[in-house]
């Protein structure tokens, strides 16, 4: 654009000089306005569409048993980047700190924002058969702290979050503290969360 500016003022000094004392209309255009965007929306999950289904309870794996598949579909925010973070007993108090089990770098979707974040756990190797957890998933377009794995996120815009229940001892009552409360705009465009896209990422 600056150098557009000088170009112009210069064919504008040098037709003065040609032309002596005639007079040359030199318009210069105002540069377009910048375009503003909206404030970024925090991804929101489709909580019936999650899959084990929230409301269930996981039972004790045998200790040959596949890992479980985990698959959470999200509605986020097409012009943003996202993250993804699973901890193991994020919302309960013990005297060992919530385990970080599986997380995510940037992503992007783009589209219309709709995509599924798939993940399995290995119930024999991740978690302590004795006692009851949480497997707790948190998304956010950006954590607080990228260098200690931590579960907030940057509000705003907030985030949301899941939590399944593995009970492998019975019934223990665990602590499910269900999704995040609303922190500002949601990826849903006013829609119901549970109309999120189909897609896939890891």
């Amino acid at each position: 654009m600056r150098r557009g500016v000088l170009r112009a003022i210069s064919w504008c000094a040098g037709g003065t000089a040609v032309f002596g004392a005639a007079l040359l209309a030199c318009v210069l255009a105002d540069p377009p306005p910048l375009q503003e965007l909206p404030p970024p929306m925090r991804p929101v999950i489709n909580h019936l569409g999650a899959s084990p289904p929230l409301g269930e309870v996981i039972g004790l794996q045998p200790d040959n048993a596949p890992p479980m598949p985990f698959s959470v579909p999200i509605q986020v925010d097409p012009n943003e980047t996202f993250q993804w973070r699973v901890f193991i007993d994020l919302h309960r108090t013990l005297s060992s700190p919530p385990a970080l089990l599986k997380f995510s770098f940037d992503q992007g979707v783009g589209g219309d924002g709709g995509t599924t974040v798939t993940f399995d756990i290995n119930f024999a190797a991740d978690l302590d058969p004795t006692t009851c957890h949480t497997i707790d998933f948190v998304v956010a377009n950006l954590f607080i702290n990228d260098t200690t794995f931590a579960a907030d996120p940057q509000d705003p815009p907030g985030g949301d979050s899941a939590s399944w229940i593995y009970e492998p001892v019975g019934n223990c009552n665990v602590y499910d503290a269900g999704p995040m409360p609303e922190a500002g705009p949601d990826a849903s465009d006013g829609s119901d969360a549970d109309d999120a896209g189909d897609g896939a990422s890891e």
